[in-house]
């Protein structure tokens, strides 16, 4: 974790470039910021507007690509 957090590792001998997905230090202030506002009333949770697709849905996603860590192509899951 302490080498992610540094902004580069080490893979096969190559450095590589990391960076945070998030910030917890902005995940904070958006907590207290909604935390006062439903303290005050002013964010209001609705009933769903649609419900969530089940497993037995006919939507189809996207095929995932595995890429490799040396930057050769991927290949479909």
């Amino acid at each position: 974790y302490k080498e992610l957090k540094s902004g580069q590792i080490t893979i096969n001998g190559k450095k590589v470039p990391t960076t945070s997905l998030s910030s917890y230090p902005k995940a904070r202030v958006i907590a207290d910021t909604l935390k006062e506002w439903i303290q005050k009333g002013q964010f209001e949770l609705t009933v769903p507007v649609s419900p969530l697709p089940s497993a037995d849905t006919t939507l189809k996603s996207k095929p995932l690509l595995e890429r490799d860590v040396n930057g050769r192509n991927g290949r479909r899951w």
